[in-house]
């Protein structure tokens, strides 16, 4: 079995409230009154996974959110993910959750999602401890995998790569928390010198390990 993750990396992550309705709910979210206006949601778990809205409005006060259509279910205590589309420019670490601790990666996946050229590394580390020091030699051999991605505007700023033949193992070696939760530990550096300032939809299929990828 595949589990596939997709996300854009500067996004925002939140939990609906019960109790609301398929146009307003309330959330987790802190910020100023109509800071998330126009931007688009996508629940993650629950009734309404997969399911995507565009916020009309935002109150700080107990963090409501109004969507500009009706959701086709009521959303409960849920997970969503904000697509903020805001580029990235420098470095940038973010975490794909995953279901088992030991995994093997088969395949990964990044558009770019501003036109131009694409000069950027991809990183996948086995800790954030060891990525939060990406120059330390001594934390190298937590790094296991490690792409840099060169592209004219022309080529088209989307890269994809198989690794089925010989699928890579990861094991997830950062503390295992109260939920059991395991994730990928990503890096993107996006060098706009020769590149392009952008957000980046990533994506990782994976298979647990053991099962014949």
């Amino acid at each position: 079995m595949y589990i596939t993750e997709r996300l854009t990396v500067n996004n925002i992550t939140g939990t609906s409230v019960a109790g609301g309705t398929a146009t307003i709910f309330d959330t987790d979210l802190p910020g100023a009154d109509d800071i998330y206006i126009g931007m688009t949601l996508e629940f993650t778990s629950g009734p309404c996974k997969g399911e995507q809205g565009i916020i009309s409005d935002f109150k700080d006060t107990d963090g409501e959110i109004t969507l500009t259509a009706a959701l086709t279910r009521v959303p409960g205590a849920d997970s969503f993910i904000i697509w903020t589309e805001t580029g990235v420019a420098g470095a940038v670490n973010f975490d794909l959750p995953i279901t088992s601790r030991f995994c093997k990666i088969v395949y990964i996946g990044i558009v770019q999602l501003t036109a131009g050229p694409m000069q950027m590394n991809f990183e996948i580390w086995e800790s954030t401890a060891a990525r939060s020091g990406p120059d330390t030699r001594t934390n190298f051999y937590q790094k296991i995998l490690n792409r840099r991605i060169t592209m004219t505007q022309v080529q088209g700023g989307e890269y994809g790569e198989s690794l089925s033949g010989d699928p890579m193992p990861y094991l997830d070696r950062d503390a295992i928390d109260e939920e059991h939760t395991y994730r990928l530990h990503c890096r993107i550096e996006n060098d706009i010198t020769d590149g392009t300032e952008s957000d980046f939809a990533v994506t990782i299929k994976i298979a647990d390990m053991g099962e014949n990828a």
